[in-house]
C-alpha cells in the first residue's frame, strides 16, 4: 500500500512539474487505454469465476441497490447544496 502511495505522490509531483507540456496530453490518453484493459482483464477474472456467475443475480441486485442509493444520495446532496448557495446568492 506505501507503495502504491508513494507512486501516485511521484506521479503527482512529476505531473505539477511538467503541466503545460504537450506529453501531458498523451499520458491523459493512456490512462483511459489502462482502465479499459484492466476492466477487460477484470471481466475474464469475473468471467471465470464459477461461484460467484452463479450468484451473479443476488450480486447484481446487491450492487444495483448500493449504485441506486449512492445516485440518489447525490442528487439530493446535489439539489441541496445548489438550493443553499442559489439562496446565497440571491441576499
Amino acid at each position: 500500500m506505501i507503495t502504491l502511495i508513494g507512486t501516485l505522490f511521484a506521479g503527482l509531483f512529476i505531473g505539477f512539474l511538467a503541466r503545460g507540456r504537450r506529453w501531458t496530453l498523451w499520458a491523459g490518453k493512456s490512462v483511459s487505454g489502462t482502465v479499459y484493459v484492466l476492466l477487460f482483464l477484470m471481466g475474464i477474472g469475473v468471467g471465470g469465476n464459477r461461484e460467484l456467475l452463479a450468484n451473479l443475480s443476488a450480486v447484481g441486485a446487491e450492487a444495483l441497490a448500493l449504485s441506486l442509493s449512492a445516485a440518489a444520495g447525490s442528487i439530493a446532496v446535489g439539489a441541496w447544496m445548489y438550493k443553499k448557495l442559489l439562496e446565497r446568492g440571491s441576499r
